[in-house]
Protein backbone atom coordinates (compact mmCIF):
# COMPACT_ATOMS: atom_id res chain seq x y z
CA UNK A 1 0.00 0.00 0.00
CA UNK A 2 3.02 2.75 1.11
CA UNK A 3 4.74 1.60 -2.60
CA UNK A 4 1.91 2.52 -4.87
CA UNK A 5 1.34 5.38 -2.50
CA UNK A 6 4.38 6.61 -3.37
CA UNK A 7 3.86 5.56 -6.83
CA UNK A 8 0.93 8.14 -7.61
CA UNK A 9 1.91 11.33 -5.95
CA UNK A 10 4.78 12.45 -7.87
CA UNK A 11 4.74 15.38 -6.29
CA UNK A 12 5.55 14.48 -3.24
CA UNK A 13 7.48 11.12 -3.83
CA UNK A 14 8.89 11.41 -7.95
CA UNK A 15 6.37 8.79 -8.42
CA UNK A 16 7.66 5.65 -10.19
CA UNK A 17 10.93 7.23 -10.58
CA UNK A 18 11.71 8.07 -7.18
CA UNK A 19 14.26 10.53 -6.13
CA UNK A 20 15.01 10.80 -10.03
CA UNK A 21 11.83 12.19 -10.58
CA UNK A 22 11.83 14.45 -7.50
CA UNK A 23 13.57 17.52 -8.19
CA UNK A 24 12.36 17.62 -11.89
CA UNK A 25 13.97 16.68 -15.34
CA UNK A 26 17.47 16.57 -15.12
CA UNK A 27 18.07 17.23 -11.44
CA UNK A 28 18.69 13.72 -9.72
CA UNK A 29 17.94 13.78 -6.08
CA UNK A 30 20.53 12.01 -4.12
CA UNK A 31 20.56 11.88 -0.02
CA UNK A 32 24.19 9.85 0.62
CA UNK A 33 26.41 12.64 -0.67
CA UNK A 34 27.57 13.59 3.02
CA UNK A 35 27.32 9.53 3.53
CA UNK A 36 29.24 8.43 0.56
CA UNK A 37 31.96 11.51 1.68
CA UNK A 38 31.90 9.28 5.21
CA UNK A 39 33.06 6.66 4.01
CA UNK A 40 35.26 7.61 1.39
CA UNK A 41 37.43 9.15 4.35
CA UNK A 42 36.88 6.06 6.70
CA UNK A 43 38.06 3.87 3.78
CA UNK A 44 41.21 6.28 2.86
CA UNK A 45 42.13 6.34 6.87
CA UNK A 46 42.00 2.38 7.58
CA UNK A 47 43.73 2.03 3.63
CA UNK A 48 46.70 4.29 5.44
CA UNK A 49 46.53 2.65 8.54
CA UNK A 50 46.35 -0.91 7.14
CA UNK A 51 48.76 -0.56 4.16
CA UNK A 52 46.58 -1.58 1.91
CA UNK A 53 43.48 -0.44 -0.53
CA UNK A 54 40.27 -0.69 1.73
CA UNK A 55 37.60 -0.52 -0.74
CA UNK A 56 34.27 1.86 0.40
CA UNK A 57 31.84 -1.09 0.10
CA UNK A 58 33.96 -3.14 3.13
CA UNK A 59 33.64 -0.07 5.14
CA UNK A 60 30.05 0.19 4.64
CA UNK A 61 29.92 -3.67 5.63
CA UNK A 62 31.48 -3.08 8.44
CA UNK A 63 28.89 -0.32 10.16
CA UNK A 64 25.97 -2.50 8.81
CA UNK A 65 27.55 -5.59 10.59
CA UNK A 66 28.66 -4.04 13.55
CA UNK A 67 25.29 -2.02 14.08
CA UNK A 68 23.30 -5.43 13.35
CA UNK A 69 25.50 -7.38 16.66
CA UNK A 70 25.57 -3.88 18.51
CA UNK A 71 21.05 -4.02 18.16
CA UNK A 72 21.39 -8.37 18.47
CA UNK A 73 23.35 -7.58 21.44
CA UNK A 74 20.86 -5.20 22.78
CA UNK A 75 17.49 -6.90 21.65
CA UNK A 76 19.60 -10.36 24.05
CA UNK A 77 19.45 -8.45 26.57
CA UNK A 78 15.70 -7.44 26.60
CA UNK A 79 14.71 -10.96 25.36
CA UNK A 80 16.31 -12.26 29.32
CA UNK A 81 14.19 -8.94 30.52
CA UNK A 82 10.82 -9.28 32.41
CA UNK A 83 9.90 -7.50 29.58
CA UNK A 84 11.20 -10.20 27.20
CA UNK A 85 9.88 -13.00 29.25
CA UNK A 86 6.04 -11.65 28.93
CA UNK A 87 6.49 -11.58 25.20
CA UNK A 88 7.48 -15.28 24.88
CA UNK A 89 4.49 -16.04 27.37
CA UNK A 90 2.24 -14.48 24.89
CA UNK A 91 3.88 -16.06 21.48
CA UNK A 92 2.71 -19.37 23.50
CA UNK A 93 0.03 -19.08 24.63
CA UNK A 94 -2.13 -15.81 24.69
CA UNK A 95 -4.76 -16.86 27.07
CA UNK A 96 -2.39 -17.80 29.94
CA UNK A 97 -0.86 -14.39 29.32
CA UNK A 98 -4.05 -12.75 29.58
CA UNK A 99 -5.19 -14.64 32.80
CA UNK A 100 -2.22 -13.73 34.87
CA UNK A 101 -2.90 -9.72 33.95
CA UNK A 102 -0.84 -8.89 30.97
CA UNK A 103 -1.75 -6.55 28.52
CA UNK A 104 -1.36 -8.83 25.79
CA UNK A 105 -2.28 -6.23 23.02
CA UNK A 106 0.14 -3.55 24.64
CA UNK A 107 3.15 -6.32 24.47
CA UNK A 108 2.30 -6.98 20.63
CA UNK A 109 1.77 -3.11 20.02
CA UNK A 110 5.57 -2.59 21.30
CA UNK A 111 6.79 -5.61 19.33
CA UNK A 112 5.30 -3.94 16.16
CA UNK A 113 6.72 -0.33 16.84
CA UNK A 114 10.36 -2.04 17.33
CA UNK A 115 10.14 -4.24 14.21
CA UNK A 116 8.84 -0.90 12.32
CA UNK A 117 11.77 0.95 14.16
CA UNK A 118 14.61 -1.61 12.84
CA UNK A 119 13.10 -2.34 8.75
CA UNK A 120 13.14 1.39 8.81
CA UNK A 121 16.89 2.15 10.08
CA UNK A 122 17.53 -1.02 7.30
CA UNK A 123 15.76 0.90 4.66
CA UNK A 124 17.70 4.04 5.68
CA UNK A 125 21.23 2.00 5.63
CA UNK A 126 20.17 1.11 2.20
CA UNK A 127 19.04 4.19 0.39
CA UNK A 128 22.53 5.68 1.71
CA UNK A 129 23.97 3.16 0.32
CA UNK A 130 21.68 3.49 -3.44
CA UNK A 131 21.50 7.01 -3.38
CA UNK A 132 19.55 7.25 -6.08
CA UNK A 133 15.95 5.01 -5.68
CA UNK A 134 12.42 4.23 -6.37
CA UNK A 135 9.14 2.63 -4.93
CA UNK A 136 10.12 -0.77 -7.37
CA UNK A 137 13.48 -1.18 -4.87
CA UNK A 138 10.82 -1.99 -2.24
CA UNK A 139 8.99 -4.64 -3.95
CA UNK A 140 7.52 -7.58 -1.68
CA UNK A 141 10.42 -9.22 -3.31
CA UNK A 142 12.32 -7.94 -0.67
CA UNK A 143 10.10 -8.93 2.36
CA UNK A 144 9.79 -12.78 0.79
CA UNK A 145 13.78 -12.57 1.21
CA UNK A 146 13.30 -11.17 5.43
CA UNK A 147 10.98 -14.10 5.62
CA UNK A 148 13.41 -17.05 4.03
CA UNK A 149 16.58 -14.99 6.58
CA UNK A 150 14.23 -15.82 9.54
CA UNK A 151 13.35 -19.33 8.27
CA UNK A 152 16.77 -20.37 7.47
CA UNK A 153 18.68 -19.20 10.61
CA UNK A 154 15.59 -20.26 12.66
CA UNK A 155 12.66 -19.14 14.29
CA UNK A 156 12.60 -17.95 17.93
CA UNK A 157 16.04 -17.77 18.13
CA UNK A 158 17.85 -14.06 18.29
CA UNK A 159 21.21 -14.58 17.01
CA UNK A 160 19.99 -17.48 14.18
CA UNK A 161 18.98 -13.77 12.05
CA UNK A 162 23.03 -13.61 10.77
CA UNK A 163 23.08 -16.79 10.16
CA UNK A 164 20.44 -16.98 8.47
CA UNK A 165 21.32 -13.99 6.56
CA UNK A 166 24.74 -15.34 5.23
CA UNK A 167 22.78 -18.50 4.33
CA UNK A 168 20.72 -17.28 2.59
CA UNK A 169 23.38 -15.18 0.74
CA UNK A 170 25.42 -17.79 0.07
CA UNK A 171 22.14 -20.12 -0.95
CA UNK A 172 21.20 -16.91 -3.60
CA UNK A 173 24.62 -15.55 -5.00
CA UNK A 174 26.62 -18.41 -5.26
CA UNK A 175 23.84 -20.47 -7.52
CA UNK A 176 25.05 -17.29 -10.09
CA UNK A 177 28.52 -19.45 -10.76
CA UNK A 178 26.19 -22.06 -12.66
CA UNK A 179 27.95 -21.52 -15.90
CA UNK A 180 29.06 -25.13 -16.47
CA UNK A 181 28.33 -27.65 -18.91
CA UNK A 182 25.58 -28.48 -19.79
CA UNK A 183 24.02 -25.04 -18.23
CA UNK A 184 26.16 -22.87 -19.94
CA UNK A 185 24.05 -24.54 -23.12
CA UNK A 186 21.42 -22.19 -21.69
CA UNK A 187 21.24 -18.15 -22.13
CA UNK A 188 22.03 -16.40 -19.81
CA UNK A 189 18.58 -14.64 -19.36
CA UNK A 190 16.85 -18.71 -19.12
CA UNK A 191 20.13 -19.18 -16.82
CA UNK A 192 18.83 -16.35 -14.29
CA UNK A 193 15.28 -18.34 -14.25
CA UNK A 194 16.81 -21.53 -13.61
CA UNK A 195 18.61 -20.08 -10.95
CA UNK A 196 15.55 -19.07 -8.97
CA UNK A 197 14.37 -22.37 -10.05
CA UNK A 198 17.04 -23.87 -7.75
CA UNK A 199 16.90 -21.51 -4.94
CA UNK A 200 13.18 -22.64 -4.68
CA UNK A 201 13.98 -25.74 -4.79
CA UNK A 202 16.83 -26.04 -2.30
CA UNK A 203 14.78 -24.15 0.07
CA UNK A 204 11.87 -26.90 -0.21
CA UNK A 205 14.52 -29.13 0.78
CA UNK A 206 15.49 -27.56 3.88
CA UNK A 207 12.33 -27.00 4.92
CA UNK A 208 11.64 -30.61 4.49
CA UNK A 209 14.73 -31.36 5.94
CA UNK A 210 15.06 -29.11 8.68
CA UNK A 211 12.00 -27.34 9.14
CA UNK A 212 12.95 -25.18 12.56
CA UNK A 213 16.36 -23.67 10.59
CA UNK A 214 19.69 -24.09 11.63
CA UNK A 215 19.66 -22.77 15.37
CA UNK A 216 15.99 -23.57 15.78
CA UNK A 217 14.33 -25.75 18.08
CA UNK A 218 12.41 -28.40 16.75
CA UNK A 219 10.17 -28.70 20.14
CA UNK A 220 9.57 -25.36 20.02
CA UNK A 221 8.61 -25.45 16.79
CA UNK A 222 5.94 -28.68 17.14
CA UNK A 223 4.64 -27.50 20.42
CA UNK A 224 3.63 -23.82 18.85
CA UNK A 225 2.18 -26.00 16.48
Amino acid sequence: MVRYFAMNFPGLTGGPLGSIGLLGPGDIATYNDGWMRMLNRAAASASALLGRTVPRDLVMMVIVWGLAFLLLGLFSRMERSPWGRALRAIREDETAATAVGKNVFGFKLQALILGAVLGGLAGLLLAWQIGVFAPDDYQPTLTFYAYLILILGGMNRLWAIPMGAVLFSLLYTGTRFLDFYPLSLIDSGSRAFLRLFLVGLLLVLFMALRPQGMLGNRKELLLER
